[in-house]
């Protein structure tokens, strides 16, 4: 997506890692922690992002970094609150419906423009959005 003329993509994180309070082995936990996001080489390898902000970029990502795409997380905790507005505005963003209006734009059968069904789908979202509130 693209916000104030910067484009924008989510990541999402491959493994949630940490270190139980209840551990009776905190110690090794942490050596085990460290070793992984910062010698493994894991991300790297499986062409992720890194565990840490300073570590190294995989070639997977060189065309986005070079870029200059801001990479953000998605916000696992508005699930609910956009799981209600997008039913409120009837749009279905795990269905394919508003996709096929796109794609029919795209391909000129709809007599649509794309971004007339933009502009449709932007209004249906702000006015379900203004209802739902949080």
């Amino acid at each position: 997506m693209k916000v104030g003329g910067r484009f924008h993509s989510a990541i999402a994180g491959d493994h949630k890692m940490g270190i139980s309070v209840n551990s009776k082995n905190k110690d090794a936990a942490r050596a085990w922690l460290d070793w992984f996001t910062d010698e493994s080489g894991f991300a790297t390898s499986e062409g992720g992002v890194p565990p840490r902000e300073d570590g190294p970029q995989p070639d997977t990502l060189a065309d986005l970094t070079a870029a200059g795409v801001q990479f953000f997380e998605v916000d696992h905790a508005q699930d609910a609150v956009v799981t209600e507005i997008d039913e409120a505005a009837g749009i279905g963003l795990y269905e394919q419906t508003y996709r096929q209006a796109l794609i029919d734009a795209a391909r000129g059968v709809s007599g649509k423009s794309k971004q007339a069904v933009f502009d449709d789908l932007n209004t249906r979202w702000a006015e379900a959005r203004a209802l739902v509130t949080r």
